[in-house]
């Protein structure tokens, strides 16, 4: 008898691994000083849940903002800029892979334009697994974040 067993991931990356490193992108009216006050609070109050992240930091100004989007573009973008498809004709491969460093660059001056990252808060793990994902939720609600899977 075959037993068929059916596993949803939670994003592509998890067929790969199961690391599981996060972003947060949070749209807060809180302060930076009320944000990490917060997250110590979250991290005080459940001592059984892993609660490790980079100090967080605000997105000021455009350099700001391009700096960001320049470390994390292939997260970020993964809705609109597809990473080039495998084939094994080199010369085939190295033009999509141009094409694909040139989409970025322009999503990466697009998005730095509208101006819409200036003013987010960003939480980001400090490693894989390190903030429990029983966190998450708690995270994006205090914080109206969204987070991103990093892998």
């Amino acid at each position: 008898m075959n037993t068929l067993v059916v596993i949803s991931p939670h994003s592509f990356v998890d067929i790969i691994t199961n690391s599981s490193s996060e972003l947060f992108v949070c749209e807060t009216k809180k302060s930076l000083d009320m944000v990490k006050e917060i997250m110590e609070d979250i991290k005080s109050e459940n001592p059984d849940k892993d609660c490790d992240y980079v100090d967080p930091y605000l997105l000021e100004t455009e350099d700001d903002v391009q700096e960001f989007l320049m470390n994390y573009k292939e997260f970020l973008a993964l809705d609109e800029i597809y990473f080039p498809e495998y084939t094994r004709d080199k010369k085939e491969y190295d033009r999509r892979w141009k094409q694909y460093e040139k989409d970025m660059k322009n999503w990466v001056k697009k998005e730095v334009k509208s101006k819409k990252w200036e003013g987010k808060i960003i939480i980001v793990t400090e490693e894989s697994n390190s903030i429990d994902y029983r966190l998450f939720e708690e995270i994006n609600d205090i914080f109206h974040a969204t987070n991103y899977h990093l892998g």
